[in-house]
Formats: C-alpha cells, structure tokens, sequence
C-alpha cells in the first residue's frame, strides 16, 4: 500500500471511534486485499499457519508478547 492509501484506510477506520482496536484489525485487512487485488500487480495470500507455529524467533515473540500486554484488549463494542 502507498502512504495515502494506508493514511486513508486507518482514516476511515478511526471516523467510527476516533482510535483504533484490535476489532479494526479484519477492516483494515480486507481493505489491503482489494487494493492489492486492485492493482493487478500482486495476490494477497492468507496465511495458513498461526504466529505460534512458526518455529524459532523465540527473542521476537517473547518481545512481541510482553508489549502486547500494554495494548488495550478490548474496543467500546466490548469485543477485542
């Protein structure tokens, strides 16, 4: 994605709520797979395996893990 269209993606998900969540996550994606299926140049491929399965990275991860307790775990809606 450019600057303006990642800038007009997390515009649009903020109108709503003025913040992110964790709930903007699955608009945020599918807006990134149509204007990659847009463009014709690339395919959007949807991960087959979850972030626990990749082997090795444990530094990353453990990093990963302890910042992701500092997030918010839910939005106003009450879903996370």
């Amino acid at each position: 994605m450019t600057l303006s269209e990642a800038e007009n993606v997390f515009a649009k998900a903020l109108v709503s709520d003025c913040r992110l969540y964790r709930s903007h996550v699955a608009s945020i994606f599918a807006e990134k797979r149509q204007i990659i299926r847009k463009s014709g140049l690339l395919d959007y491929c949807e991960p087959e395996i979850s972030f626990k399965e990749i082997g090795g990275l444990e530094s990353l991860k453990e990093w990963l893990g302890k910042r992701r307790l500092g997030l918010p775990r839910r939005g106003p809606s009450g879903k996370g």
